[in-house]
């Protein structure tokens, strides 16, 4: 649930964009939203805040879900962007959210880049809001 709904108790179009990120993030691991520590001891840990300190020191590929095989390099660029895509979705404040428009935008350009065998992943632009990578 957006945590702005548990202090305004409004849902909001930025509401289901981070309901978006949360179940991208799910897909992208495996796990759920929140998370035991890996020694089952100890304080629930959110997902977001993990995710975005392992692509921080370049380690996504750890915590990918096991039950699918490795991405390849070209695959892995594409994992990547949809990663950060769901961090962005995930925001605490929904004002710094993309809008659903660039979401849809974004996965336009992700299919495009799956389906296009020549092309570079690098020359692709993914626009989050204010932030164009």
């Amino acid at each position: 649930m957006d945590p702005e709904y548990y202090e305004l108790n409004v849902l909001t179009v930025k509401s289901d964009v981070y309901s978006f990120g949360v179940v991208l993030l799910e897909l992208l691991t495996g796990k759920r939203v929140i998370l035991k520590n890996e020694d089952e001891e100890g304080p629930l840990i959110n997902m977001e805040k993990f995710i975005a300190e392992k692509i921080s020191v370049g380690e996504l590929v750890r915590i990918l879900d096991p039950r699918v095989r490795l991405p390849d390099t070209k695959e892995m660029e594409v994992v990547e962007l949809l990663a950060y895509m769901a961090l962005y979705c995930v925001n605490l404040e929904g004002r710094e959210r993309p809008s659903m428009n660039d979401i849809v935008a974004n996965l336009g350009r992700v299919l495009a880049l799956c389906d296009d065998s020549h092309g570079s992943i690098s020359s692709i632009s993914i626009s989050i809001g204010r932030m164009k990578n």
